[in-house]
Formats: C-alpha cells, structure tokens, sequence
C-alpha cells in the first residue's frame, strides 16, 4: 500500500510537474496567437477596407452600366412610342444579362410588329368582308323582301284558288246531281222514246192495214166503175128499144096506143137511170180518185212512219247513249268532287303553310336588315381599326430605322453621373 502510495504521489507530482509545463507553453501558444490575432485583425480591416472600396467601386460601375442600357432601352420605348414604328429596335452593345433583356424585347417588338402586320392584313380583310357582307346582307334585304312579296300574292293566289276550287267543289257536285236528274230523265226519255217506237210501229201496221183497206176500197170502186158502165150500156139499149118501141107503137095506130105508153115509161126510166148513172159514175170517179190520193197519203204516211220508227230507234240508241255518258259523267263528277274536296283541303294546308312560310320571310327580311346594320357598324369598326394601326409602322412597312447610338432617359441630365461616357454618343 504504502509502495502504491509512493507510486502515486510520484506520478501526482510529475502530472503537475507536466501541468505547469503545459500551462506554461499554453501561455506561449495564446500569447503568440493573441499576437497573430491582432495581426489578423488589422489585415481583415484592411482587406474589408479595400473590399468595400472595390464593391462600392463596382457598384457605381455597374450602376452605370445598368443605367446606360436601361437609358438606351427607353429611348427606344420613348422613340417607338412617338412614332408609331415597331420595325426599330434597341441596339445590343454588351454581352450580358441587359443584352438579353433587350433582346428579348426586340423580339417581343418583332413579335409585335408581326402581329400589328397581321391584324393590318386581317383588318383589311374584315374590311372587304364587311363591305361584302353588307352587299350580300342588301342583296339578302331586296331578295327577301321580293320574296316576300311573292310569297304574299302565292299567299292570296293561294287563297283565291281555295275558295276557287271550293266553288269547283259546289259545281261539280251540282253537276253530279244534275248529270243524276239528266241520267234520270234520259232514261225516262228512253223509255218514252221506245214506247214511242212501239206506238209509231202500231201505227204504221195500221196504217199499212188502212193502205191495204183504201187499196181494196179502190179496187172495188173500179168493179162499181165497170157496173155502171154496164148499167149505162144497158140504159142506152134500153132508150134504144124504148125508141123503136115507141115508132112500133105509133106504127100500130090505137092498137099500140099502151105500148107506146109503156115504151114511153120505159125511156123515162132509162133516161131517168142513166141519169143516176151518171150520178153514181161521178161519185165513183171521186171515190177512185179520193181513194187514190188516200193510198198515195197512206204510202208517204207509210214511209214517214217508216223512218219515225227508224228515227225512233236511232233516238232511243241516242238516249241509252246519253244514259251511259251520263252515267260516266255522273262517276267522273263525284270523282271530281272527292278529289276537288281532297284539293281543298291540301290548299288550306298550303295556305297556312305560306301564311307560315311569309311569317318567316318577314323575320328573315327583319334579320338581313339587323344583318346590313350589323354589318355596316362592322365594317366602320374595321375602318377605324385599319386607320388606329395604320400609326404604327410594322412588319412589311417602310420605317425609318432607329440610329444606332445610346438614348439617354429623360432624366439622365439631371444626373452627371449618369451621362454616358465616351464610347456611348449622346
């Protein structure tokens, strides 16, 4: 124990022996870094000092620099902005971060200028249009309203032939019922025609009986004719034997006296017989010759009964004829009514639909003249567009080209420091 005690009270005091050492040159170590320290310090003032001369340096540089380009951006703004021509273009001087500004906005001038261009063209083009939707948009107007003026006298044509075909209609159904009361009639008149024929026919058989009966009449005046004659000749014999008679009996003396008497009485008779002879000839001879003009009126009578008869049935054919054509005639006619009643109803349809169509010619005349408005305001809209850009100056244009030299702002004289230096003309 006591051996350990030793070892250790000489190892504490060799750790403090070490101790002291070690503080000692600790001592050393912080006094020389203490040294180099405050040398350090005076070098870091000194760098900073330098350092801020050189930013402050560079800033004022830079500032500069920063100014000079945004001075030459504005006045090409300023110059594009009074004259109208976005052909110009800022010019590009240095190589940085400024440069590609500006050249970013001389593309978005080109860009521009291009769109400017094609509004211009498209302008131009809505200018044409409109003058041409105007035109067609008039042309629309007048045709629309001739068309409705058309469509208005369809309208009453259309109207005029309804109540035209309607009076059709009531016609041709009063022919139809006419051509039935004809149809009824001629039938009628047929049958009275044919009875009339079957009469007429009765009556020539009778009159051809009658012709026969005058014909046997005549014959039979004759035979009276030839008995008179008979009776005339025996008259005169007898006159002739009364005479010798009477020269026999005045020959006889008074003997012949009464056969005188009787002879005498006998020519009285004759005479008186032949008288009536006479009287019967002559009416023979007028009963042959009015018996002969009856036979001879009886034959024409004949033959004009003949051709009644004939006529009669050329009648009859006629009137069956006419019975069918009316037939026919009373078919077509309710054909025509049904299809005139057909007619009259697709014309009211016709009607309605051009009162209808004339509805929407009369809204379409209203909108081509809202269309002709529109379109005239259109086209002084494109007139006045076409007149705003025409100030500018673009794409496809003659400008003046921007001068290749530094613009200054508009303040830049008010700051010395801000004028442009040498190698950037004012």
């Amino acid at each position: 124990m006591k051996k350990v005690k030793m070892v250790a009270l000489e190892q504490g005091q060799k750790s403090e022996a070490n101790v002291q050492s070690t503080a000692q040159e600790q001592q050393k170590f912080v006094s020389v870094v203490t040294q180099r320290v405050d040398l350090f310090k005076k070098l870091l003032i000194g760098i900073s000092l330098a350092v801020i001369g050189l930013v402050l340096i560079l800033t004022i540089t830079t500032t500069v620099c920063i100014v000079r380009s945004l001075a030459r951006l504005n006045g090409s703004i300023v110059a594009i902005a009074e004259t109208g021509d976005f052909t110009k273009t800022a010019e590009i001087r240095n190589d940085d971060e400024f440069a590609v500004t500006i050249n970013a906005f001389n593309k978005l001038l080109d860009s521009f200028s291009r769109i400017l261009a094609k509004v211009s063209e498209s302008s131009g083009k809505l200018t044409g249009s409109s003058q041409g939707l105007t035109r067609t948009a008039q042309a629309i107007h007048s045709t629309t309203q001739e068309q409705s003026t058309s469509v208005g006298q369809v309208a009453a044509a259309a109207v005029e032939m309804s109540q035209t075909i309607s009076m059709v209609s009531q016609n041709t159904s009063r022919i139809a019922q006419s051509a039935t009361e004809a149809r009824q009639l001629a039938a009628c008149g047929a049958d009275v025609v044919s009875q009339t024929g079957r009469e007429v026919q009765e009556i020539a058989r009778a009159v051809q009986e009658s012709t026969v009966v005058m014909q046997t009449l005549n014959e039979r005046s004759q035979q009276v004719g030839e008995i008179v004659d008979v009776i005339i000749e025996i008259t005169d014999q007898t006159n002739l034997l009364a005479l010798n008679a009477a020269i026999e009996a005045a020959r006889a003396g008074d003997h012949g006296r009464g056969f005188a008497v009787v002879a005498d009485e006998v020519r009285k008779l004759a005479t008186s017989t032949a008288e009536a002879t006479v009287g019967i000839t002559e009416r023979v001879k007028a009963i042959q010759a009015d018996a002969a003009q009856a036979v001879t009126a009886m034959n024409k009578s004949l033959e004009r009964v003949r051709l009644g008869v004939e006529h009669a049935g050329q009648a009859g054919d006629s009137l069956r004829q006419i019975v069918e054509s009316v037939t026919s005639l009373q078919g077509m006619a309710s054909e025509i009514a049904t299809a005139t009643v057909e007619l009259s109803s697709t014309a009211e349809q016709i009607s309605t639909d051009i009162v209808a169509i004339e509805k929407v010619s009369d809204e379409t005349v209203k909108a081509a003249a809202a269309i002709a408005v529109e379109s005239d305001a259109l086209a002084g809209l494109s007139v006045e567009l076409k007149t705003e850009i025409s100030r500018f100056t673009h794409t496809g244009q003659q400008g003046p080209a921007l001068p290749a030299k530094c613009v200054n702002p508009p303040d830049a004289g008010k700051l010395s420091w801000l004028k442009p230096s040498s190698n950037c003309a004012a």
